[in-house]
């Protein structure tokens, strides 16, 4: 499909429904949000809200041949676990949680910020591109990409109103710590002083920071990727996909530090310069995540027993 057009409205909050003129309060958070960004670039178009449907028996014969593993944890408590954990945590050694689910109940955009630092850059964009194809294609019925070279910029004067937003930006630690300064002051309930404290203090590697819809519990309204510009190019499109994947997931697995650390279910790439794919397991575990069953703000206990009732319905699988 071709570019993302963006469009302008302007409309009298006197005269707007509840939900439209929450709708038109949470693009303005979003527009302050991303205002740190002098321009943007469009990598994908616009995606229609996920698909959800029941598991499918291809991703259920994959849940039973991981269960039948000795050396981790079920599929259940891993879904569980990456799905309420949390990408910064005080304690490095420790795994956060939230008490809800985060899922994305709306269509949602691509960016890529801070142009200038993405040229020359075309594999890295290429990689990218296959790996959000990859990654959304499992939730999303209607999936365009914009083609890699054609992007429209524009300034960061942008409506958000229609589709939340996933952000990637490749930069230096300098530039990030501005970038990330501007973030917090212009946005400051988002993470706590401490975990801004951590994440400011971290010079290398690559993270994404989501931003709750603050009109509507557990619904992803901004997600942002920070990769780091000095990792070598291997290293950075290994980056690059699980963080994308992440701004859907956003938990690491049980007992490993990436989530592509397990090779089980991963075909080994081509080209080792494409970075590793994702799992049968990882594919099977954004299937279960937008089963009907669940939905955004969902807290953990409702969620464990929506979880379990799925893989008995659909899989025959029995709950603990």
């Amino acid at each position: 499909g071709g570019p993302f057009r963006l469009t302008h409205h302007k409309h009298d909050p006197r005269q707007m429904p509840p939900a439209c003129l929450a709708r038109a309060m949470n693009a303005a958070s979003r527009r302050a949000f991303i205002a740190p960004f002098a321009a943007l670039a469009i990598a994908g178009s616009a995606l229609a809200a996920p698909a959800l449907r029941p598991l499918d028996p291809d991703t259920c014969d994959v849940i039973r041949r991981y269960d039948a593993r000795e050396d981790l944890p079920s599929f259940r408590d891993q879904f569980i676990h990456m799905a309420l954990g949390t990408e910064l945590c005080e304690d490095r050694a420790a795994y956060c949680a939230r008490d809800h689910i985060l899922r994305r109940e709306s269509g949602v955009s691509f960016w890529y910020l801070r142009l200038r630092s993405w040229e020359g850059r075309k594999e890295l964009r290429r990689q990218i591109g296959l790996a959000m194809e990859e990654a959304f294609g499992v939730i999303f019925d209607t999936l365009e990409m914009t083609p890699q070279d054609d992007f429209e910029i524009v300034t960061s004067e942008f409506d958000s109103a229609r589709f939340p937003v996933i952000g990637m930006m490749l930069s230096d630690y300098s530039e990030r710590q501005i970038a990330l300064n501007s973030i917090f002051e212009r946005a400051p309930n988002f993470l706590s002083p401490a975990k801004r404290k951590l994440l400011l203090a971290a010079r290398k590697g690559c993270f994404v920071l989501t931003s709750e819809d603050e009109f509507s519990r557990g619904s992803p309204s901004i997600s942002l990727i920070f990769l780091d510009f000095n990792l070598p190019e291997e290293l950075l499109v290994r980056c690059a996909k699980e963080e994308v994947y992440n701004a859907f997931l956003p938990g690491d697995p049980i007992g490993d530090a990436s989530l592509f650390d397990d090779p089980w279910g991963r075909e080994a790439p081509a080209d080792p310069a494409q970075g590793p794919g994702f799992s049968e397991r990882d594919r099977a575990l954004l299937r279960l995540l937008y089963t009907p069953d669940l939905r955004a703000g969902m807290p953990r206990a409702a969620m464990e027993a929506a979880v379990d009732h799925v893989l008995a319905r659909d899989c025959g699988i029995a709950g603990p």
